[in-house]
């Protein structure tokens, strides 16, 4: 048992400097590696969040001019549409207009020359 204990103690000396090469080997990798790589990790994570806000604002502001061009188009639709409606409107009252005159025109020229009465110039 004595002679475990000795050779447990050897194994534990004889490992010490192997942990201080690990240790000091930690240390190093922490200061020179890991600490600016989390900084720089912590940089992208920070400027990510600030193109995501970036982004969700043009996105916002597109959205809303699309909404103000779909207004100005339905205006520009509905501004179309009433003047297709009156120029419609006002042709259809020249239509009329022409077609009673024509109508009082055609009746004048019947009972000039006599509906169903002789041949022309007879």
């Amino acid at each position: 048992m004595q002679e475990i204990v000795l050779q447990l103690g050897e194994l534990f000396l004889q490992a010490v400097p192997t942990v201080l090469i690990v240790l000091a080997f930690y240390l190093m990798l922490r200061a020179l590696f890991f600490k600016p790589l989390l900084a720089v990790m912590a940089e992208r994570d920070a400027r990510t969040a600030g193109a995501r806000k970036a982004a969700a604002t043009a996105e916002a502001m597109a959205a809303e001019k699309v909404k103000q061009y779909q207004e100005a188009l339905k205006r520009a639709r509905a501004q179309v549409y009433a003047e297709q409606e009156a120029a419609r409107k006002k042709v259809l009252d020249e239509r009329a207009a022409l077609l009673k005159e024509g109508g009082s025109c055609s009746g004048q020229r019947a009972r000039g020359q006599g509906i169903g009465g002789g041949a022309p110039g007879a």
